[in-house]
C-alpha cells in the first residue's frame, strides 16, 4: 500500500464547527500557547482565504491543518495530530492535502513558521521540500523562542522526495 494513502476509514475534509471541540483538544495537547476557540471559528467561517482541514478516522478527528491564501503564497499556520495517532503519517497526509489545495488555487509558494526546537516538524517540512529562509528571533510569545521561517515552491508532484539535506544550523545547536 502506498504510504500516503489513507486507511479505508480515513478521510481528510474541510473543518466544520462540528469538529471544533475535538480540534481544540488536539490544539491544547499539542501547543504550549494554543489558539483560542474564537480564532478557529473565524478560520472555519472564512471560505475565501482560509483552508482548515481535518483528518478523520471512523468519523473522529485525529488531526488538523490550517493554511491561508495570501496572493500567490499559501501560508501554513498550524498542523497537529492527536497524540494517539502520531508517527502514522497523518501529518504527512494533512500537509500534502494542504499543499495540493494551495496548488489548486494557483499558489506558487508555501511558507510557514516552526519553533527552532521542533525537530520532528522541521524534519516533516524538509521532506516536503521546505527550506529555511529566515530566523525570526523571539517569535513565540509563551517562551520567547525563535521561529524558523521555511518556504517551498508548490509543484504538481507534492510527494515526499526520497532524500533531503540536513540543515546544520538547525540540527546541531550549541548547547
Amino acid at each position: 500500500m502506498d504510504e500516503m494513502k489513507l486507511e479505508k476509514s480515513d478521510e481528510i475534509v474541510r473543518m466544520s464547527l462540528h469538529d471544533l471541540e475535538d480540534v481544540l483538544a488536539i490544539e491544547r495537547d499539542s501547543f504550549s500557547n494554543p489558539w483560542p476557540k474564537d480564532h478557529f471559528r473565524q478560520i472555519i467561517s472564512d471560505r475565501k482565504h482560509a483552508v482548515p482541514l481535518v483528518a478523520k478516522r471512523d468519523g473522529e478527528v485525529i488531526g488538523y491543518g490550517i493554511a491561508w491564501l495570501k496572493f500567490e503564497t499559501f501560508h501554513i499556520g498550524n498542523l497537529a495530530v492527536h497524540r494517539s495517532f502520531r508517527r502514522r503519517k497523518i501529518g504527512q497526509r494533512l500537509l500534502r492535502a494542504l499543499m495540493e489545495t494551495g496548488l489548486g488555487r494557483d499558489c506558487r509558494l508555501a511558507t510557514l513558521e516552526v519553533r527552532e526546537t521542533n525537530q520532528a516538524a522541521i524534519s516533516l517540512y524538509r521532506k516536503f521540500g521546505f527550506s529555511p529562509v529566515a530566523l525570526q528571533t523571539g517569535y513565540y510569545d509563551d517562551t520567547g523562542e525563535n521561529a524558523i521561517i521555511m518556504m517551498t515552491e508548490l509543484r504538481q508532484d507534492v510527494r515526499t522526495p526520497p532524500g533531503y539535506q540536513m540543515i546544520p544550523h538547525v540540527e546541531e545547536k550549541d548547547r
